[in-house]
């Protein structure tokens, strides 16, 4: 069976970015590209770093629907939404814990997609 990194190659397509948490950047940052000899740390920061799409909502949640009141645009995209969309919108919940969370949120970034790319460059 084929897994999704076997795609990008067999396609000649550039597989996504990783974006790595600020613990395993600090160790990726010593990678060396197209090198053969990497460290076991390496190895296993970059099998610890997620790309893609579900990376991206990822982000988006913690973006615009963080659990902390106090961290995040949760107030101020809501605030933005209703002054610039003209109707009420909350980002759906993204956590590993419930199942579809993904889902619901890549569902609003692929329905809204232009509304929050004007809302960060706005910000």
């Amino acid at each position: 069976m084929q897994g999704p990194s076997n795609w990008w190659e067999e396609h000649k397509q550039t597989p996504p970015t990783p974006l790595a948490n600020c613990d395993n950047a600090a160790v990726l940052a010593d990678l060396v590209p197209d090198s053969n000899t990497i460290t076991p740390a390496q190895e296993q920061a970059f099998e610890n770093t997620a790309c893609g799409g579900i990376k991206a909502t990822q982000l988006a949640g913690a973006l615009f629907n963080h659990k902390d009141d106090k961290k995040g645009h949760h107030n101020i995209s809501c605030f933005w939404w209703q002054e610039n969309v003209g109707s009420e919108f909350n980002f759906p919940d993204t956590s590993n814990t419930h199942l579809g969370s993904y889902c619901d949120g890549a569902t609003a970034i692929l329905a809204h997609l232009s509304q929050f790319m004007a809302y960060l460059e706005y910000y």
